[in-house]
């Protein structure tokens, strides 16, 4: 079983490809995307695709790895009853980050 974040050799990457073995753990009857072993790393989100502005947790961003750049100065952010939202905006990414979305109910 492949642990953690250890990568494969380029020559078992290439033997489990051949065979249609599993990346992570190795056996046959799946692929990575459906392994039973793999541990999820499947978030929950609202999306406002009509929303002027997007944000997000800085500790999913530092988890997911996204790249930040820094705001000078910070912006502040309010919530919808005007209380103030946090610590304010401080870091901002001019990265687009793909979103992939599962099945949509109405």
């Amino acid at each position: 079983m492949q642990l953690g974040r250890s990568r494969l050799t380029e020559q078992e990457h290439r033997r489990r490809g051949q065979m249609r073995l599993c990346y992570y753990c190795g056996p046959s009857g799946h692929l990575i995307h459906r392994c039973p072993e793999r541990p999820s790393s499947a978030q929950v989100a609202l999306i406002d695709s009509g929303a002027a502005v997007n944000l997000i947790d800085g500790a999913l961003v530092e988890e997911l790895g996204i790249p930040t750049i820094p705001c000078v100065p910070s912006l502040r952010i309010m919530a919808i009853d005007s209380q103030p939202f946090g610590g304010g905006l401080s870091h901002a990414s001019d990265r687009t980050v793909g979103v992939p979305v599962g099945p949509v109910s109405s």
